[in-house]
């Protein structure tokens, strides 16, 4: 664990230890492309929660990226990078992934569409989303804004009419596409102000810092993994949130 954390630049702490190794029963942790090198954290910042995460990419670069929303983060090793509502389906979680070439202004629309909707990604938990189509395709800068509806499928296989923005970003000296999707059902969309609410989250994405590291992106590089060899300290800290599972 200290060589994994050294590597990182990182110094061991109890809190990367002590969330609970329990995964959601009989389900796959979803394929976001995330590799992180500690527990993400989150902190009030106004009237919003700040959420951070250390994230690894595929070429020797340790990003820290942060985003704000309303939402608690989510715990449990089902989760990688997720906030989410208690009711009403609204939340945010991050994906990373590694284009074979490419900045995140100049990828195909196609590209995002199969790292975000893939069935073995978050969307993906209970089948593969349908009839997704794409509402919105601009550059903001260095960055992309998409925009998307989407049919997912619920715990009881029920079609879920849902949207979401998705905001692309990378970090200096990495190929890799850093990208928040938030969103929520499509009756929450208008009637809620779920659309404003998910365009700020959107917006708020941002890589605030970045060091070489010799950590590769893969599973061992997980703070996860390690931490499945140590002793189970769940009952210090209960997660997972299996109340709300993998719903949507």
């Amino acid at each position: 664990v200290a060589k994994i954390l050294a590597l990182a630049g990182l110094s061991p702490c109890l809190s990367a230890l002590a969330i609970s190794a329990t995964t959601m029963s009989g389900k796959t942790r979803p394929d976001t492309g995330v590799v992180l090198v500690a527990e993400p954290a989150q902190a009030a910042r106004g009237k919003a929660l700040g959420t951070r995460a250390d994230l690894v990419s595929a070429d020797g670069i340790l990003a820290t990226v942060e985003f704000e929303s309303p939402w608690p983060l989510q715990q449990g090793t089902y989760y990688d990078v997720e906030v989410k509502s208690k009711e009403g389906g609204d939340g945010a979680f991050l994906v990373s992934k590694t284009p074979k070439s490419g900045s995140p202004a100049s990828l195909p629309a196609t590209w995002f569409r199969d790292a975000i909707f893939s069935i073995d990604g978050r969307y993906g938990a209970y089948g593969a989303p349908a009839d997704v189509k794409l509402l919105r395709d601009e550059v903001i800068e260095n960055d992309r804004l998409l925009e998307y509806s989407f049919t997912a499928l619920s715990p009881s296989r029920a079609e879920v009419l849902r949207r979401c923005y998705v905001r692309a970003t990378s970090a200096p000296g990495s190929k890799d596409v850093f990208a928040i999707v938030a969103g929520t059902t499509a009756a929450r969309w208008r009637k809620e102000k779920g659309d404003e609410t998910s365009r700020r989250v959107a917006d708020s994405l941002r890589v605030t810092a970045t060091k070489k590291t010799a950590l590769k992106k893969d599973e061992s590089s997980d703070y996860r993994t390690y931490k499945s060899k140590m002793p189970d300290l769940s009952r210090q800290k209960e997660g997972g949130n299996a109340k709300y599972g993998g719903d949507l």
